[in-house]
């Protein structure tokens, strides 16, 4: 009997290391953005939203046939498929136009063209710290395998994974949360996403 009573507790107690190990691990965060921001997957997709808060003005069907024409421009000149719009949602407070990406290059032409300063990235490079040129040493050190993001410009950033450090060249810089952070100022920016 008391075998089976301690065979029980320890079969229990490595359940509960089981869940507590499981809930440490490296959760992905959804694109569910409260501003007008970019969201970096974990398999390099980018995505982002412009988001302005009050109603949209004429019919959400006007809205989606203006940013398709915009977009079948900038892809006539830039690529077939480089920009495509994946969502129009509106309400009485807000209207949000999301896109997606077909590549990183596609991401930060589209982001100089737009003309929204609050979004517009000079240069992006994901990769790990291995692949990508001119990393400092202390984003290497905290890096591991982890996702590298080298970034220059301006935005609000969400990310799929775990942010694990947001560096400059010089010094770490502070988070909004596990999965957000700001990107402001002059000079490229580190993210280290696990």
């Amino acid at each position: 009997m008391k075998k089976s009573y301690k065979k029980v507790k320890f079969i229990g107690v490595l359940a509960t290391i089981a869940v507590v190990l499981y809930g440490c691990g490296s959760k992905s965060q959804p694109f569910e953005p409260q501003l007008s921001s970019m969201y970096i997957g974990k398999d390099g997709v980018i995505k982002s939203a412009a988001i302005e808060n009050q109603a949209l003005l004429g019919s959400k069907e006007d809205l989606e046939a203006f940013v398709q024409e915009e977009l079948l421009g900038f892809n006539t000149t830039q690529g077939e498929g480089g920009v495509t719009l994946t969502a129009v949602e509106t309400n009485e407070t807000m209207t949000k136009v999301e896109l997606s990406y077909a590549d990183i290059q596609s991401f930060v032409k589209y982001s100089q063209e737009d003309g929204d300063e609050s979004l517009r990235i000079d240069s992006m490079e994901v990769g790990t710290k291995d692949s990508l040129p001119n990393i400092p040493e202390t984003v290497k050190s905290k890096a591991g395998k982890s996702q590298v993001v080298a970034i220059s410009g301006n935005a609000h950033v969400y990310t799929e994974g775990k942010i694990v450090m947001y560096a400059s060249v010089d010094s770490e810089l502070p988070t909004i949360s596990d999965h957000e952070l700001e990107i402001t100022g002059d000079g490229v920016k580190y993210i280290v996403i696990k």
